[in-house]
């Protein structure tokens, strides 16, 4: 005001002031311009530092009579013929795009035949775990020298010490998957299968072979059990593994294939009461 004032009776009343009046007013213009431009570039350094935070506009403390949220549903299923590495396919494909793939740990890796698929996939490192002496033996001689890969050489159930692996083998005396439980309804639906061998080998829980051996469950995000009617025993023993997992591939059965196997609709309720909801199921026209 006062420097209009002056400007107002300089231009308008042709009046000479003093220079030192002009002087002092031109000073407190610039003075003030300077302070604005700089108050100016201020609020927008503010709110660069406000987004860098990326923190919400609002903070939501309580809603009342919330609309009811829907929970996701599963995808449909699919019934196909059997594939294994086909069907593994079509559940990494599955895997949202932003769940980080950092570990797989593989229960059941029988000759790691998916090794190939999962690093495909993204996956870092894997854990292979084979019961079967012979299998595991071709484990560690395939991939020897990978050290994305460590390989264990043991059952998983809920319970530790020697356990009795039954080799079942067809008629033409290709080696299928071991089992630590007998074939109740799976010979009889594969009249080609027979179980000509048993093995005595260790067996250990998840949690206790994964401390024993120092490994560091924060690089493990995923879980694969394929271990032929024996999945609810490994479950049993791996709750504080499955505790730090983003995701679960298990094999399930609707008919009781081996003596003692939890059908579906266990496994399901196991993992639901674990936090975990089913994504995709895949049943095979066999069984």
């Amino acid at each position: 005001l006062v420097a209009v004032l002056v400007v107002a009776r300089i231009l308008i009343f042709r009046e000479e002031l003093p220079a030192i009046t002009v002087a002092i007013v031109s000073i407190w213009f610039l003075g003030g311009l300077i302070i604005f431009t700089v108050g100016v570039v201020g609020f927008y350094v503010g709110r660069i530092y406000n987004e860098t935070k990326h923190r919400p506009n609002v903070v939501v403390r309580e809603v009342f009579n919330p609309p009811p949220i829907a929970p996701p549903q599963p995808k449909p299923d699919i019934v196909k013929d059997e594939d294994h590495l086909e069907d593994l396919a079509l559940i990494l494909d599955d895997i949202p795009p932003d769940l980080p793939r950092r570990g797989l740990i593989h229960i059941g890796a029988h000759e790691g035949q998916e090794v190939e698929a999962y690093f495909t996939a993204g996956f870092e490192r894997l854990i292979l775990i084979e019961a079967n002496p012979v299998l595991s033996a071709k484990l560690l001689e395939k991939f020897a020298h990978d050290d994305r890969i460590r390989i264990f050489d043991t059952a998983i159930g809920d319970t530790t010490g020697k356990t009795t692996l039954h080799i079942h083998t067809s008629r033409r005396g290709s080696t299928e998957p071991a089992s630590v439980l007998p074939m109740k309804e799976f010979n009889r639906i594969v009249t080609a299968l027979h179980t000509p061998e048993s093995v005595e080998v260790p067996i250990s829980t998840l949690d206790k072979l994964l401390d024993e051996n120092d490994v560091d469950r924060s690089q493990y995000n995923f879980l694969n059990i394929d271990i032929q009617g024996a999945e609810m025993q490994a479950l049993r023993g791996a709750a504080s593994t499955l505790a730090t997992m983003d995701a679960v591939i298990c094999e399930v059965a609707l008919l009781e294939l081996y003596e003692g196997q939890t059908l579906e609709a266990g496994l399901v309720n196991h993992f639901a009461t674990r936090g975990f909801r089913r994504r995709r199921t895949i049943y095979h026209t066999m069984y």
